[in-house]
């Protein structure tokens, strides 16, 4: 369910992050580049994504 809900976050945060941006009156479309920079290094530490290995 966790899983769920953040792919779901992931898929329609740039969609978001786009709109404010244009309705500040800046780049949408850098707005959403540093936001997936942003995203992709917190997936990295995500405990989601990578579960930790059961032995």
């Amino acid at each position: 369910m966790a899983y769920n809900a953040q792919i779901l976050l992931f898929v329609s945060t740039p969609f978001y992050i786009y709109f404010i941006a244009e309705e500040l009156k800046v780049s949408g479309i850098i707005a959403v580049v540093c936001a997936g920079l942003m995203q992709n290094s917190e997936s990295i530490r995500s405990r989601f994504i990578t579960p930790p290995a059961i032995s």
